[in-house]
C-alpha cells in the first residue's frame, strides 16, 4: 500500500534559479503578487483544525514559514492569521514568540476586531504554559480573562475558552481549589449556552475529569470521563486523537483508583472544594 505523503510531489529549486526568480519578480513588481498566492495556496494544502496529515504540514511549515516573513505581502490580515497557525504547528519557545507578533500586530492595526487580539492572547498564555512559566501563563490568561469578559461577555466562547486555560493553569500550580471553581463555572456556563454534546463542552468536561481525578475525586471523575469519552466519540470520532486520548486518561484513572482502594490509609483529596460546597452541583 503506497503512503499518502508518497503520492504527494515535491521539487527542489537551485538557488541560483531561485535568485533570478526573485530577481525578475521583484523588477515587474509581482513579488507581493506571487506570495499572496503562495499563502492561499499554503492555507489550501493545510487547513486549519485537521488533525490528519500532520506530516504534510510539517514538511510546508518552512515554506510558511519563509513566505509570511516577506514585507511584499499585502493582506496584512491574512498574514497575522497565518501566522497564529503557524505558532499552532510550531515548538512551544517558537509559537510564544510567533503569537506575541500577530498579537502585537492585532493590537496595533486590528482593533476594530479586537476578539482578535484577544485570541493572540490566549495563545501566547498557552505557549507559555507549555513551557512550563506558569506565573507568566496566569498572569497573561487573567488579563484576557479581565478583558474579555469586558469586551465579548460572560458568555462568549473566546471567554469561556481562557477561563477553561487558567483553570489548566491554577492546577498545575497546585491552586487546585481555584481551579476547579473555574472548571466548574466554565462548565455550568458552556452547559447553559451550548448543550450537553458540543464539543466546547465536552472538552471542559474532559478537563474537569481529569482535574478530579488528580484530586482523587474518583466517583465524580469516573462518570464524567465516561460521558465525555462516549460524546468525542459521537461528536468527532473514534480514531480522533482527542478521543484516544480521553480514553488512556479514563484508564489511567481507573488504574489509579484500583491501586488507591489497596493503599492504606487511602490518599485524602487535596481540594476542598467539595466540602464547602457540600456534594457539589450535579453536572
Amino acid at each position: 500500500m503506497v503512503h499518502w505523503l508518497d503520492r504527494e510531489r515535491f521539487s527542489n529549486m537551485h538557488r541560483l534559479v531561485y535568485m533570478v526568480s526573485m530577481w525578475w519578480l521583484s523588477g515587474h513588481d509581482e513579488r507581493g503578487t506571487w506570495a499572496g498566492r503562495a499563502v492561499a495556496r499554503l492555507e489550501e494544502l493545510v487547513p486549519h483544525g485537521v488533525h490528519e496529515r500532520m506530516e504534510l504540514w510539517m514538511t510546508y511549515l518552512p515554506h510558511a514559514i519563509y513566505v509570511v516573513r516577506l514585507d511584499v505581502l499585502a493582506d496584512k490580515t491574512a498574514k497575522a492569521s497565518f501566522l497564529d497557525w503557524i505558532g499552532r504547528l510550531g515548538q512551544y519557545s517558537a509559537a510564544e514568540i510567533t503569537h506575541r507578533r500577530v498579537l502585537s500586530f492585532r493590537e496595533k492595526r486590528l482593533g476594530e476586531v479586537y476578539y482578535r487580539a484577544l485570541a493572540s492572547m490566549n495563545e501566547v498564555g498557552v505557549a507559555l504554559y507549555s513551557q512550563g512559566k506558569h506565573e507568566e501563563a496566569e498572569s497573561m490568561h487573567r488579563q484576557t480573562l479581565l478583558t474579555s469578559e469586558k469586551v465579548l461577555g460572560k458568555e462568549h466562547l473566546n471567554t469561556l475558552t481562557t477561563m477553561n486555560n487558567w483553570a489548566l493553569v491554577l492546577g498545575r500550580q497546585g491552586k487546585y481549589e481555584g481551579a476547579e471553581l473555574k472548571h466548574r463555572q466554565t462548565l455550568a456556563t458552556r452547559k447553559k449556552v451550548l448543550g450537553k454534546k458540543y464539543l466546547y463542552m465536552l472538552t471542559t468536561t474532559y478537563c474537569l475529569a481529569s482535574h478530579l481525578a488528580d484530586q482523587y475525586h474518583y466517583a465524580e471523575s469516573t462518570t464524567l470521563y465516561g460521558r465525555t469519552c462516549a460524546g468525542f466519540k459521537d461528536v468527532l470520532e473514534k480514531d480522533h486523537p482527542t478521543t484516544c486520548a480521553c480514553r488512556q486518561h479514563y484508564s489511567r484513572m481507573l488504574a489509579s483508583q484500583e491501586w488507591d482502594q489497596l493503599t492504606v490509609p487511602p490518599r485524602m483529596p487535596r481540594s476542598s472544594v467539595n466540602r464547602q460546597m457540600g456534594k457539589g452541583p450535579k453536572l
